[in-house]
């Protein structure tokens, strides 16, 4: 009998055992009255097995949809226990149905001892593909595949809010660098009215003392003008500090970014140390090999035949699944690559820092150069407030003195205040030092895959 189906190694060796056995029971038949009866319990034996070939074929192919299983809900431990117990139910079947093929009588012996062995055979069978693992790899990718789908959306998320986040506080950054600058522009126009106030003011008291020889100066309104260039002077400072202040809420907010960034980096390389594509492949190779490699431990030829070919089928539905993995693996590295992969790219870091746009403010801050135009306005006044003491009597000329030496002196420690205050450095190392060392904790960082 041809046997046609997909596992149909196995048929020969049940014909040629069940024919081999046949003739150990004719043997000691004494005649054809005797042989009948046994043929026709053969007969029906052999036409039995072949409808247990149908029902072998059926419940191998019938495992198969098992590995085509999908589901975000799908892991490995769940398919191998499914699969397991699909195998372990089959070989039940098998053994209860070949044993219930035989007649319950002792005309055919040896036929119930084969019978006996099939059913072993065949139960060992099932029991050795219920161990192959196949179903588990299955899951197991199907886990990973999730997995990457999972962490690609939450990575996105965390990516966008980092963004939004440093937005805002670029924002404030933006508008803080314009104020400093509008501030210190308003610092030099005011201060230079002022110190000309001051001179005029030191001219018209000369002028008037030189009508009134011999009387003491009205200094008054020189000293209100150095008065108030000092308290413009403080009033700028105070607003100059409340500046620096908003900097530096600001740069701890972005710190804070930073850090958040650096975590993260460092959680997808954790991750991917874990579930990569490199250990996935070493898995579905080394799943394919002992699967094939267990098929070929079955006990009979045919069943190693069959069994090898029922892998082999199986292979082809898993790989289709490893292929799926493979590019959520790869697509999960590319979208993320130079940000949550790899080194960080400068793409990553001007998005987070701004670099471009800081180091602009600090060259328009540095270039309007703010130190040097408050020297400028104390030197115009140390210059400038020197007047013409001609006809003024030597103790009004000392007394102009006096004012120059103990006013200007204090007028250069007010501005110089300013010009070069710790204000100043803590603005410098803001746009400087400080970015520096938010940059060096972005690019050490360690991301996915280093």
């Amino acid at each position: 009998m041809i046997f046609m189906a997909e596992y149909a190694a196995r048929w020969d060796e049940f014909e040629d055992g069940i024919k081999a056995t046949e003739e150990k029971d004719i043997d000691p038949a004494k005649d054809e009255i005797e042989i009948l009866p046994i043929l026709t319990r053969y007969t029906g034996f052999t036409n039995s097995m072949s409808k247990y070939m149908d029902w072998r074929d059926k419940a191998l192919s019938n495992a198969l949809p098992i590995l085509k299983n999908e589901s975000t809900s799908i892991t490995g431990s769940a398919q191998k226990d499914k699969w397991s117990e699909y195998f372990e139910k089959q070989g039940q079947e098998a053994l209860k149905m070949i044993l219930g093929f035989v007649p319950d009588d002792d005309k055919t012996p040896k036929l119930r001892l084969f019978a006996e062995a099939m059913a072993t055979q065949e139960s060992a069978f099932f029991a050795k593909l219920s161990s192959i693992p196949l179903a588990w790899f299955q899951g197991q990718i199907q886990e990973y595949t999730y997995q990457f789908y999972t962490e690609m959306n939450s990575l996105e998320d965390k990516w966008k809010n980092l963004q939004n986040m440093d937005k805002a506080m670029d924002s404030k950054v933006k508008d803080t660098s314009a104020n400093i600058l509008r501030l210190f522009k308003d610092i030099v126009s005011e201060l230079v009215e002022q110190e000309r106030a001051g001179e005029q003011a030191l001219i018209n008291t000369i002028k008037a003392s030189k009508l009134t020889p011999g009387l003491p100066l009205s200094m008054k309104a020189v000293l209100t003008a150095v008065q108030l260039i000092l308290s413009k002077a403080q009033s700028f400072q105070k607003s100059i500090d409340d500046m620096v202040n908003i900097y530096m809420d600001a740069y701890k907010r972005e710190e804070t970014v930073v850090i958040l960034f650096a975590q993260t980096r460092n959680a997808v390389r954790e991750f991917l140390q874990k579930t990569n594509l490199d250990s996935a492949s070493d898995e579905f190779e080394e799943t394919c090999k002992n699967s094939l490699d267990m098929a070929k431990q079955c006990k009979t030829k045919g069943q190693q035949e069959d069994a090898v070919r029922f892998v082999e089928n199986g292979i082809k539905l898993i790989k289709d699944f490893y292929e799926d993995f493979k590019k959520q693996y790869e697509e999960f590295v590319d979208d993320n690559r130079g940000i949550f992969v790899g080194p960080v790219g400068d793409k990553a870091i001007e998005e987070i820092l701004e670099k471009r746009d800081m180091e602009y403010s600090w060259q328009e801050i540095s270039r309007f150069n703010i130190q040097q135009k408050l020297k400028d306005i104390h030197t115009d006044a140390v210059r400038s407030w020197h007047v013409d003491i001609n006809g003024l009597t030597d103790e009004q000329k000392k007394e102009i003195e006096d004012f120059w030496r103990v006013e200007l002196e204090k007028l250069g420690r007010g501005l110089q205040t300013i010009a070069d205050g710790s204000t100043w450095d803590r603005t410098k190392q803001i746009f400087t030092r400080n970015r520096e060392q938010l940059e060096d904790k972005i690019s050490n960082s360690k991301g996915g895959l280093q």
